[in-house]
């Protein structure tokens, strides 16, 4: 294992052109301070004082982009909430490099002059209320233009509406994407959550829209028809101050490919590769053939069979109407309700529904009997054969051991087979559902003892109701190398769930991509002519989706007993160190390498090293474990490493990783422009760049005169020292440590 320093990343997506939403500023009683440079003198605020006491209580966003022009509409509600009439200031941050067109902004229906600050004037502005807040989260937007409004009265006890419209121009890069990101961070100021949040965008073309990729969040996301996609993102009692990232692409075709890539100069390359069908038309949408296997045995508990009765029949009522379908039971023998697969119609669909609800738990789980009648129709090798598999226990009855049951998978021949298996309760047998599914190029999930498996159901027959290819091949022109890829072959394409491949590549080429499958009987092929590049760090998020991945998949194989853990371990520790991956299993992992690390690196490494390591060392020791909710947290998360493709995808385990005190361990890093810092034990945030810097650093008292000229002089540094008041970074190739003077210290100055 290689002895080298280790820093993580928080997983927080780079952004470059944000749209914005504004925030009130207030300067406390008896203090003059107001957002401009002609003042001689700063009086601070009183210690712990959020001038943003005018609150914003509500905000509804509301964007439209049609053939890449984005229309924005903001509304937002502030409250001022003292007994005192107050002179505020509203703050509108424009993202650099951006124009803003027919910007217009309303108070309480009546059309203001907002002033327009430039960003010289505007870092000057910025480091004022640094100085008079002591909160250094405001140079977050000190090299930026902005929108300056002064409100005049604020009475108390009355809300202010605030309303911003404007509309951006978007341009797509040269292979026809486009980029939209919206700034959620100034909402870290708000004195509360916010008690009612809504944020819609809705892109319309007139081309079909293809990709539609939101790395930075969880969002609901609907597809009226094949030109209009929506996203909303929300909640009460919320507070959002992640920002966001969307891209999108359009196609005149049924689907869409878009190729992400990241490359250094002499060094191999990231790319991540997908393919979209959007909303397709119902006759591209393959008939499939639908088998239910429910586990009925005594190993499946009363109240979790009521949710699996519920999902699947509801599922029944949801397929296709050219689809075939049957239900099978399990105990000490296997059932269908109808001898082989039939059509979907009302009457079909009644009886299956009864058979279903009259199921009751008892007896053994005889896995033999139920692959017998899941193997024995006679499927087309075009059509596809989904088996929806739910289960709670080992098989109990007949053939026990899952590879003889692999065995029989493979005997029956069922090339477009598909086993997605569902496994129910703390005791299931993960890695035999995990085997039967990834043999038949499926996946598994799972419900613990607390969850709804009526939810869990639900989503996974949806995902798979719209089969748009199968039998896929991939070819690349040229026979271009491409390695590391996974996963390493194309399985499934279904309409709601994009196909994706991360990999990497050793040199830029334009290259010819077919993906080739089965639709309805026809061969069907899609041709695509896209750019590897051979220098480009514009999408530096690739790398760590491909480690994402490749992480997910050592983590996989080590709970197979593919992968000896220790090599296993070795891989994951390198891939981890160089993308900056963190989550229990490789934390554990740098953590044993802490020992070979100097004492002077010791001294600013992550504060994790110095904390216990019990919880990581058994969550990478449960890789090897077959049952419990150990075994269910790493199936899931090292599955979600495996398929990542968002940014949130790659934070496995995040909720699970706490200090001794209860302190997430997510809290201690972050990424401020390009740079990772991270909390070292006595509480500082160090720049990772500064392990291998030479020199003695310069060091300044936060709020000191010498730290505002230092950072007047560096408006670079902006981005690092919005993280906090004691850090030790690195700008222009010289370290620097702010650190805060005690109280009487700075009386005597």
């Amino acid at each position: 294992m290689k002895s080298q320093f280790f820093t993580f990343l928080l997983f927080t997506l780079i952004t470059s052109s944000l749209f914005a939403n504004g925030f009130i500023m207030s300067p406390p009683e008896d203090n003059y301070w107001r957002p401009s440079t002609n003042q001689n003198y700063i009086k601070p605020f009183p210690p712990d004082y959020n001038p943003c006491v005018v609150e914003l209580m509500s905000e509804n966003t509301n964007i439209v982009i049609e053939n890449n022009v984005a229309q924005v509409e903001i509304k937002q509600y502030f409250y001022n909430s003292t007994p005192d009439t107050l002179h505020a200031y509203y703050l509108f941050p424009i993202p650099e490099n951006n124009q803003l067109n027919n910007f217009t902004i309303t108070m309480d229906s009546i059309k203001m002059r907002p002033e327009l600050i430039n960003k010289n004037t505007g870092y000057t502005i910025f480091r004022d209320i640094v100085k008079a807040t002591t909160n250094p989260a405001y140079w977050e937007y000190a090299s930026l233009d902005f929108y300056k409004l002064s409100i005049y009265n604020t009475p108390p006890r009355e809300r202010k509406e605030i309303t911003i419209t404007y509309t951006v121009n978007l341009t797509p890069d040269e292979a026809g994407m486009v980029k939209f990101d919206h700034i959620f961070s100034t909402q870290q100021f708000a004195r509360s959550p916010i008690s009612d949040q809504k944020f819609n965008l809705t892109i319309k073309s007139e081309d079909k829209i293809g990709s539609v990729y939101i790395p930075t969040h969880q969002v609901e996301t609907t597809r009226p028809n094949p030109n209009e996609a929506s996203i909303f993102l929300g909640g009460k009692r919320s507070r959002i101050t992640d920002n966001l990232t969307l891209y999108y692409n359009t196609t005149k075709r049924d689907v869409a490919c878009t190729l992400f890539t990241y490359k250094e100069p002499g060094e191999d390359g990231y790319f991540l590769l997908t393919f979209d069908a959007g909303l397709v038309e119902d006759k591209n949408i393959i008939a499939k053939n639908m088998l239910y296997a429910i586990d009925v045995s005594s190993n499946m508990p009363a109240d979790k069979l009521a949710q699996v009765k519920k999902a699947i029949s509801k599922s029944i009522a949801e397929l296709n109407p050219d689809d075939k379908f049957n239900v099978l039971t399990f105990n000490d023998s296997a059932t269908t309700v109808f001898p082989e697969m039939m059509s979907v119609n009302a009457n079909n669909i009644e009886k299956a529904q009864a058979f279903v609800n009259a199921a009751n738990p008892s007896g053994a789980s005889n896995y033999e009997a139920a692959f017998e009648k899941m193997l024995a129709p006679k499927i087309e090798r075009t059509t596809p054969y989904y088996v929806v598999w739910v289960s709670a226990g080992d098989p109990n009855a007949g053939m026990d051991d899952y590879d003889d049951l692999t065995d029989e998978i493979e005997d029956a021949n069922k090339r477009t087979m598909r086993m997605f298996t569902v496994g129910i309760g703390n005791e299931i047998n993960l890695n035999m559902l995990d085997q039967f599914a990834n043999f038949t190029q499926a996946y598994s999930t799972y419900v613990a003892d607390n969850e709804n498996a009526e939810t869990t159901i639900s989503q996974l027959t949806s995902n798979i109701n719209d089969p748009v290819l199968v039998n896929l091949q991939l070819y690349y022109s040229g026979d271009y190398p491409v390695s590391e890829v996974n996963p390493r072959k194309p399985g499934n394409f279904f309409n709601a769930i994009p196909l994706s491949f991360a990999g990497r590549y050793k040199s830029g080429k334009e290259v010819s991509i077919s993906l080739i499958g089965d639709l309805n009987g026809q061969m069907k092929r899609y041709n695509f002519d896209v750019t590897f590049t051979d220098d480009d760090q514009t999408y530096d998020f690739i790398p760590k989706i491909w480690a994402s991945r490749y992480i997910g998949k050592l983590l996989n194989e080590v709970r197979s007993g593919e992968e000896d853990p220790e090599d296993a371990g070795e891989e994951i520790l390198d891939v981890a160190d160089e993308n900056f991956i963190i989550n229990p299993y490789t934390a554990h992992l740098i953590i044993q390498d802490y020992e070979y690390l100097s004492e002077k690196k010791q001294q600013f490494e992550p504060r994790i090293f110095t904390q216990t390591t019990s919880d990581f060392a058994k969550a990478y020791a449960a890789l090897e474990e077959e049952k419990g909710k150990n075994a269910i947290n790493i199936s899931r998360e090292a599955n979600a490493l495996y398929n990542a493709s968002m940014m949130r995808d790659i934070a496995q385990g995040y909720d699970r990783m706490k200090f001794k005190g209860g302190t997430s361990v997510a809290e201690d890093y972050v990424l401020a422009g390009n740079t990772v810092l991270y909390k070292n034990q006595e509480d500082i945030w160090v720049d990772a760049a500064t392990q291998d810097a030479s020199g003695k650093a310069e060091r300044y008292a936060f709020g000191s005169e010498d730290y505002f000229n230092f950072a007047t002089k560096n408006p670079e540094a902006a981005p690092l020292l919005q993280v906090g008041k004691v850090m030790r970074i690195l700008v222009k190739d010289n370290i620097y440590e702010i650190f805060e003077a005690p109280v009487e210290e700075e009386e005597k100055k």
